[in-house]
């Protein structure tokens, strides 16, 4: 067995012909867990190029290992090779090339799609059939084949195929990419330049190449089927307590101190993060190297970037894993507000704070709330708390009134860099965020665009179930003036009062479009959403308003619900005009930056 790490260049780099065998599964991959992931790897791996100080030393993506078989053949001239282990990396690998080669041939970029071109294709094959360099299961070559074929002209794809739309999402994510590069005046060309560049040389594998002696498929199920796989925590703990060995340290005595409550289930355990699942370990850990570096983390990345801090900060490992289990303590302290339903005593705002973080999904914003509540920093809980009321109304406000979440990864940085500096910390985050007024990913949202947008948006939609939830908690405990930090605890779903299906029931007192309109338009508005103890079966959420009223009294004693069961009718007019009295409860909950 002989094993090299190489580039993609390299591995596609003259006649070869790389085939996934027979038995193999056919494409499983998704956009959900790898498409949307490997895109965001090899975007973010271009802004490293584009950054100067970055360009002329880039970092490589490390995309896994790929074991291959070599095919005697003397026939041929082509060099092909069995994948035991990487066919779906190797695939979507190609179906980012050829989505980046059509959007370069729609921008005249002949030359450049010829060079991806190259990267697909063997000049002068000897049949038809090792013309790709990248062979799927036969099962999955006719779709592939049709992606591959495709040329300027209107797409041609076998629909409803995984490959097919795999190859929609990448060419939908380029062309995306490019208008946003556009924005701010980056032209195509030089992002396609870049993206051939990041796909041809910062793409790393480790070729394993078998011989005759190996089994593959002994091989193949010891890199797939046994063991768990490695977390990226778990490399950083093998090379913390290696490098303590060679230095001299005790390594047990660092593991058992310091590093052993890491290991727990708590831990390991998957946490969602937008539509992926995280192990809470590598989430904590992204947080924390931000924190200590000031600077974007790549998930991908994480142990390389580690690594290399640990290296650069010139502490002992014993003292890198000290500081790792003390801010380990911090995460898991703030996660526990999360689920605490009662309000903890001298930390009402931060507690808010966490809560927001979570159920807006502001998670990057952890990089500043480790420093902000971890051991390095020695401030008052009454700095803390001001800091963390102007931060939770921040968040909120923005969510609530449709506010972009785009490079919050970034903007969790700013904020950081603010809470770091010396002086009124709570002053100079406010001033940084006043200061903003503008600026579309930091600007805080005035009163009244705030009120517009949640008295006209459909919330519903473009909130989600899990924001609206968060702020009609909120209402609900604005109603409550003889307990205001009350929060009710328990399940509760987001229920519409006038149903999605409302013809049969809900007929309209006119047919002309202007009705209709305003009627779909109030359906996922805010003021037409309340929370319930439980959810209402579809007969009675959609049956009328007498027989839906008496059923919501019967389950509900949510303060927020009884404006609305005390209506003797439901309708359009009192929708808006609830949606108005709840945005202002919103605001009365978070108040503008400016006023804090």
């Amino acid at each position: 067995m002989k094993a090299d790490a190489t580039d993609l260049q390299s591995l596609l780099d003259g006649k070869v012909q790389y085939a996934v065998p027979p038995y193999q599964r056919p494409y499983v991959w998704n956009e959900d867990d790898q498409w949307e992931p490997l895109w965001q790897d090899l975007i973010g791996a271009a802004a490293r190029l584009e950054d100067e100080s970055t360009a002329n030393d880039p970092s490589s993506h490390f995309i896994g290992a790929i074991v291959l078989q070599s095919e005697s053949n003397k026939i041929v001239t082509t060099n092909r090779h069995w994948i035991i282990d990487g066919q779906q990396r190797l695939t979507t690998i190609s179906l980012v090339i050829k989505a980046a080669q059509l959007v370069s041939l729609k921008y005249g970029l002949e030359d450049l799609a010829a060079e991806y071109f190259d990267l697909l294709f063997n000049k002068r094959a000897e049949s038809a059939e090792l013309n790709i360099k990248v062979r799927p299961t036969r099962l999955d070559e006719p779709a592939f084949r049709a992606v591959m074929d495709q040329g300027s002209g209107a797409l041609q794809l076998i629909e409803n195929e995984r490959i097919s739309q795999a190859f929609l999402f990448f060419q939908q994510s380029i062309n995306d990419w490019l208008k946003e590069g556009e924005v701010d005046s980056i032209q195509p060309v030089t992002r396609l330049n870049l993206l051939h560049k990041v796909v041809s040389r910062c793409i790393s594998v480790v070729l394993i190449q078998l011989d005759g002696r190996e089994d593959p498929q002994i091989i193949f199920e010891t890199l797939n089927d046994r063991g768990a796989p490695l977390l990226a925590a778990d490399l950083v703990k093998n090379y913390l307590l290696r490098k303590a060995e060679t230095e001299g340290e005790d390594a047990q005595k660092i593991y058992e101190k310091d590093w052993r409550p890491l290991e727990d289930d708590y831990w390991r355990k998957g946490v969602t993060v937008g539509r992926l699942e995280v192990p809470r370990i590598d989430l904590f850990m992204t947080r924390y190297l931000a924190m200590k570096i000031q600077s974007d983390v790549v998930s991908s990345q994480l142990f390389k970037t580690y690594r290399s801090y640990l290296d650069t900060a010139g502490i002992k490992p014993s003292e890198a894993v000290k500081d790792l289990a003390a801010y380990a303590a911090t995460y898991r302290r703030l996660l526990a507000w999360v689920d605490e339903p009662k309000p903890i005593k001298g930390h009402q705002s931060s507690q808010r704070l966490v809560k927001s973080v979570w159920d807006f999904e502001a998670n990057p914003l952890y990089s500043a709330l480790l420093w902000l509540f971890g051991p390095e920093i020695a401030i008052g809980d009454d700095v803390r708390e001001r800091c963390a009321r102007i931060l939770d109304s921040w968040v909120v406000r923005r969510a609530a009134s449709g506010l972009t979440t785009k490079n919050i990864n970034k903007t969790a940085l700013l904020i950081l860099e603010q809470l770091r500096k010396s002086g009124d910390r709570a002053e100079i985050l406010k001033k940084f965020i006043i200061d903003k007024e503008g600026v579309a990913t930091v600007e805080d949202p005035t009163d009244k665009a705030l009120l517009k947008y949640l008295a006209t948006a459909p919330a519903y939609k473009s909130l989600g179930q899990r924001r609206v939830a968060a702020l009609l908690r909120a209402v609900e405990s604005c109603l409550n003036k003889n307990d205001p930090d009350w929060v009710p605890a328990g399940p509760l779903t987001v229920e519409h009062v006038m149903p999605s299906s409302w013809r049969d029931h809900w007929p309209l007192k006119s047919d002309d479009e202007s009705a209709l309109a305003l009627r779909r338009g109030s359906i996922h508005n805010l003021g037409n959403l309340v929370l319930l103890t439980k959810r209402l079966n579809s007969s009675i959420g959609n049956s009328k308003w007498a027989t839906k009223r008496a059923a919501i009294k019967k389950l509900t004693v949510l303060l927020h619900v009884r404006e609305v069961i005390e209506s003797e009718e439901w309708n359009e007019a009192l929708i808006v005009g609830r949606a108005e009295k709840l945005a202002a409860k919103i605001i009365e909950r978070w108040p503008s930056v400016r006023s804090l």
